[in-house]
């Protein structure tokens, strides 16, 4: 009987110390999962910022590619726009030189007409107004070379004016012929400002010297 006593107690005893025991294996078991955790997660840290390290160098060179080319068309951009820039800058240019050329020789032209106009309208209405023996061939000639003269240069007008004013010059060139052919020449009869030719030679004359010099007047001030 009291061995069976003792052997409970021992028993209980040995429960107490198997507990003791396996409380200290778990903790100890604990111990190193946790310790073998760490250094899994250490290594594992480790390994990945080698990776991103590694993953950024074998970045590097194409991203410096990449920022060249960018650079390169950015430069090549730049010059396009400066190359545009310029081209539209040479054409205006261009434009502004050809119009003041163009002016310039419009000018000229009208200037010289101008300048034409009235002695060819007084001085064929004085060579008609001669007496019928005062008039020769002489004057028929040297009319006809003035009215070549002014022919020319209503032609070299011409394409400046719009249709109506090259129209009324036309029309005075041909006033002149017919004022000429009536009344000069030998034996021709005398004209006076009383004759319609001769009036309306007159009037035309008037009306294209007023166009013209507003033509030109225009063209002064710009």
């Amino acid at each position: 009987m009291e061995f069976l006593d003792w052997l409970a107690k021992a028993g209980g005893i040995f429960a107490i110390l198997l507990a003791a025991i396996g409380f200290m294996f778990r903790e100890k078991w604990k111990q190193l999962l946790q310790r073998s955790l760490a250094e899994d997660l250490e290594r594992l840290k480790s390994e990945l910022s080698k990776s991103q390290a590694e993953h950024a160098a074998s970045l590097a060179p194409q991203l410096e590619q990449i920022k060249h080319d960018f650079q390169q068309k950015l430069e090549a951009y730049k010059v396009s726009l400066i190359s545009d820039a310029e081209g539209a800058k040479a054409r205006a240019e261009l434009k502004k030189s050809i119009a003041l050329r163009f002016a310039e020789i419009e000018f000229d032209r009208l200037i010289e007409l101008e300048a034409m106009i009235v002695p060819m309208s007084s001085g064929l209405m004085g060579s008609a107004a001669l007496r019928p023996d005062s008039k020769s061939m002489d004057d028929v000639r040297e009319w006809m070379r003035k009215l070549q003269s002014f022919n020319d240069a209503t032609d070299r007008v011409g394409v400046l004016l719009p249709g109506d004013e090259w129209q009324e010059l036309l029309a005075l060139r041909t006033i002149f012929v017919e004022v000429l052919q009536r009344f000069v020449g030998p034996g021709k009869p005398v004209a006076t400002i009383q004759d319609d030719l001769i009036a309306k030679m007159v009037n035309i004359t008037r009306s294209v010297q007023r166009k013209l010099g507003s033509r030109i007047k225009a063209l002064a001030q710009m």
